[in-house]
């Protein structure tokens, strides 16, 4: 039996926090604690809209994320939510 492995997300500046399964997309868990983040694609991955600062144990760096972010962007920590894997 596999135990699933569990992350926790704080969102800033709100400080609201959710427990999520590694792997969840982090445009979801914002939806799932009532955080609004602009995803006018629907989370799709193509408007871009969806940029937040990420920090921790995250998944990386999609192809679709480097077509909207410039490298320095990038390594500063800004990504889309609905690319990015808690």
């Amino acid at each position: 039996m596999s135990v699933l492995k569990r992350a926790k997300v704080t969102f800033r500046p709100s400080g609201r926090m959710i427990d999520v399964e590694v792997g969840t997309v982090i445009l979801s868990a914002a939806q799932n604690v009532g955080e609004d983040i602009d995803a006018v694609c629907g989370g799709k991955g193509r408007c871009g809209k969806c940029k937040v600062k990420a920090f921790g144990d995250i998944s990386d760096i999609t192809e679709e994320e480097k077509r909207f972010f410039t490298e320095d962007e990038l390594a500063s920590g800004w990504r889309m939510a609905c690319r990015t894997k808690v």
